[in-house]
């Protein structure tokens, strides 16, 4: 389901967001039809949410972005979600996909702050509010996120490599 996920994902960001919406619907089903917790069924029904605003961001449909982005944010805010911060990202993309660079970064402000996807935003944000001193102070952060993030990772692996994961 993971893989299904990811590799979505990644065709999201290559620009094919039909076949990318195909992937995240076999996903979800797949999850539906499992034996997993209802609890995870319900939370991956949430962040299917997202993934459709994404999907509408990359279609340029604003409309349906938002939509989607308040639904998932909506869960979140109702304690039906444990990643609340993910409500705001979503809201904060489709904001800055109208050009609403203010109401972005009041976005973003409230999302995680260690999300690199986040920081780039910000980045955009202020870039297009004309403010390029800010908007290279947060490229700056997040390339430095990218730089933790990726060590995590190396960490991880070489952990699992050397006997040390699960």
């Amino acid at each position: 389901m993971q893989d299904a996920t990811l590799i979505s994902d990644v065709q999201l960001e290559a620009g094919r967001p039909d076949q990318a919406l195909a992937q995240y619907q076999q996903a979800l089903h797949m999850m539906d039809v499992s034996n997993l917790s209802d609890e995870l069924k319900a939370n991956a029904r949430i962040e299917h949410r997202a993934r459709l605003a994404r999907v509408a961001l990359k279609r340029g449909d604003l409309a349906t972005a938002k939509r989607e982005a308040e639904a998932y944010a909506d869960s979140a805010t109702q304690g039906v979600h444990p990643t609340r911060a993910r409500g705001t990202r979503a809201r904060g993309l489709v904001a800055l996909a109208s050009r609403d660079f203010a109401g972005a970064l009041t976005h973003f402000g409230q999302a995680d702050q260690q999300d690199a996807y986040v920081l780039y935003a910000m980045a955009r944000a202020y870039e297009g509010r004309g403010d390029r001193a800010k908007a290279q102070e947060m490229y700056a952060e997040w390339r430095i996120q990218r730089l933790a993030d990726a060590a995590v990772c190396d960490g991880a692996a070489a952990s699992s490599q050397e006997g040390g994961g699960s």
